[in-house]
């Protein structure tokens, strides 16, 4: 294999670890919004690690674990320290447990990822999901103003627990590239002008949506299976009439 094409999907894993840590660099200057763009730029990077690793057929395990390490930079020990340097710092020590129990969580999340044999979809909340949940809330809050500091405390723990439960998440990053009809791509041209004129609203809404797929389809499924035992049960009684 041609070293520069396994070497790329690891440079895009790389420029996110770096996006990461100045995405924490911003936090101690309490630049916010600065801080919470290069987490976005770090979920961009952290996509198109694995889809270039795809479409150029140079997964590794290497690339792998050193993925689950950029994540924990990216994902968890920044979103957890721009939380706490923004808001929850106020908090005294129940802020800063909430922090460590974010990152704790997330490194938890990780390595049952690393260890999880199929990964056509996530079993709880991807960390990345988490991270954009964080930071497009803090974006929320700032841009418009709003006061909102016991609905992010909701919010984290709500990410937390999600991280670390048993619920299914589509596995939007592991979507192939390959055979991609460029055709298709014409149904985001109305999200990406949205997002282009509310980019912050759009972040919110898009993490917002996806954080309760997993629940909502979840629950979905469990009504479903009810429903179809007692259909069963009926059935079975009739014949036994």
């Amino acid at each position: 294999m041609n070293k520069r094409i396994y070497i790329l999907p690891n440079l895009f894993t790389t420029a996110s670890i770096v996006t990461g840590f100045y995405s924490i660099l911003a936090a101690v200057r309490e630049n916010f919004i600065l801080a919470g763009w290069f987490v976005v730029l770090a979920v961009v990077f952290d996509s198109l690690d694995g889809a270039v690793a795809r479409l150029t057929h140079s997964q590794s395990a290497f690339g792998m674990e050193y993925d689950s390490l950029s994540d924990l930079v990216s994902f968890g020990v920044a979103p957890a320290f721009i939380s706490y340097m923004w808001y929850l710092r106020y908090l005294d020590e129940v802020g800063l447990f909430l922090c460590i129990a974010y990152l704790l969580t997330g490194a938890l999340r990780l390595a049952r990822f690393n260890v999880q044999s199929k990964r056509i979809s996530f079993v709880g909340l991807p960390i990345p999901a988490a991270a954009m949940m964080v930071v497009s809330t803090m974006f929320i809050t700032i841009k418009f103003n709003i006061h909102a500091g016991s609905f992010f405390v909701v919010l984290f723990i709500l990410v937390s627990f999600l991280m670390i439960s048993n619920v299914r998440y589509k596995g939007l990053k592991h979507i192939n590239l390959n055979g991609f009809k460029w055709w298709k791509s014409l149904s985001l041209v109305p999200v990406f002008i949205f997002f282009l004129w509310k980019p912050y609203f759009v972040l919110f809404l898009l993490s917002v949506v996806y954080i309760f797929s997993g629940p909502v389809e979840c629950m979905v499924k469990v009504s479903k299976r009810r429903f179809l035992g007692r259909r069963e049960d009926g059935k079975q009684k009739d014949n036994n009439i």
